[in-house]
């Protein structure tokens, strides 16, 4: 049995998702390659270079020159997703778009912590999945480049000051959770459940999720967490959730790498009973969602 989704509104140019999702993937490239010639700018006022920057920064790098990275990043996150995702939809939808994001309302704040405390018990699950992931056999192309953004990550999150915890709050936690959520939840998995059933949106677009970031070594984990994110956004009929689990996840990871500093590259599975224990109250909260999302149905059609 499937929730009955909102009604989309009627947008005003081509109906077919794929010519829509076509003009939404050309904003996305035309996008970032303007946020790549923006950054590029950036460096040479700066005295930095992205590419060199990216590939040579330590723990002990300049604070300068984490924060060029951190900048850098911004403006990628904001020019990649954010950007694309509001012009694609005020061109179907110009003063609807809110209402089409499923932005206009406000979720309960039951629902809002479920989802928080759902993306902490996802944290055990995740890792283990991505041990998994670890044991699979890639190209080296594909680990050379998840050592590579593994070891700008790990740079970045060795602060010295308690104003890059919040920079990289914003940049690695807030940025991420707007600009993904409005282009795979709020545009991509809406536009695939009109072709679709909603479960297989959901899960076609956490691959296209995990895919996109093009690091393969957490292809499956991502992938995960996209499916979760999406079984939020189905449930509870508004983005404020998944934007706001998204947060959380992030943020966690942050906090408690910054409270108990670890390599990343070393790659452990949590323990057995933690990991079973998360998935069983994982299930429950996802059970209850679920159900309140069935009643609210139930309560819409009476």
């Amino acid at each position: 049995m499937e929730l009955k989704q909102p009604k989309p509104l009627p947008p005003p140019m081509a109906n077919s998702p794929i010519i829509q999702l076509s003009l939404l993937f050309f904003l996305i490239i035309i996008c970032s390659g303007m946020a790549g010639g923006l950054v590029q700018l950036i460096g040479q006022w700066l005295g930095f270079d992205y590419t060199t920057s990216t590939t040579t920064l330590l723990p002990s790098s300049s604070i300068e020159e984490k924060n060029f990275i951190r900048s850098s990043l911004a403006i990628s996150q904001i020019m990649t997703f954010l950007v694309p995702a509001l012009i694609f939809m005020w061109m179907l939808y110009h003063s609807k778009t809110w209402l089409q994001l499923r932005l206009s309302n406000t979720p309960t704040i039951k629902t809002m912590m479920l989802g928080g405390l759902l993306m902490v018990l996802l944290l055990p699950i995740v890792q283990w999945v991505y041990w998994f992931n670890h044991q699979l056999p890639l190209p080296e192309w594909a680990i050379q480049q998840e050592s590579l953004i593994n070891n700008i990550i790990n740079s970045l999150l060795q602060v010295s000051v308690t104003y890059e915890l919040v920079m990289n709050l914003i940049v690695i936690a807030v940025l991420p959770a707007l600009g993904e959520e409005f282009v795979f939840r709020g545009v991509i998995q809406q536009k695939m459940a009109e072709q679709i059933s909603a479960h297989g949106a959901i899960w076609l677009t956490a691959i296209l999720f995990s895919a996109i970031h093009l690091q393969f070594q957490g292809f499956l984990p991502r992938m995960l967490l996209g499916a979760v994110l999406g079984y939020l956004f189905y449930w509870s009929k508004n983005l404020w959730v998944p934007i706001f689990a998204h947060f959380v996840f992030n943020a966690s990871q942050l906090i408690i790498q910054y409270r108990w500093p670890s390599d990343l590259e070393v790659i452990e599975p949590p323990s057995f009973l933690i990991t079973m224990g998360a998935v069983v109250l994982s299930f429950l909260i996802a059970l209850q969602l679920s159900r309140e999302a069935y009643l609210s149905v139930d309560r819409d059609e009476h």
